[in-house]
């Protein structure tokens, strides 16, 4: 057994690092990645809503336009 542990430490001794410390510092990173990915999403969601309301202020004015030229009549009939 005790050169199962000689092994074990001289790999982490290598690196510097202790397998806990490599998972938290792991865990750090996916939880910033995922604080991104989070705020992107955000962002998108609203471009999305922002890009919906002009679509629809847009048809409006279209519309509008439609009945002016057309002396209010529906242009349809």
């Amino acid at each position: 057994m005790s050169g199962r542990s000689s092994v074990r430490q001289g790999r982490f001794s290598e690196t510097g690092r202790s397998p806990r410390r490599s998972l938290r510092k792991a865990n750090e990173k996916a939880s910033e990645l995922q604080d991104k990915l989070d705020a992107q999403a955000t962002v998108t969601a609203n471009l999305y809503q922002e890009n919906i309301e002009l679509k629809k202020k847009a048809n409006r004015r279209q519309r509008n336009r439609l009945a002016v030229l057309t002396g209010g009549a529906d242009p349809d009939n």
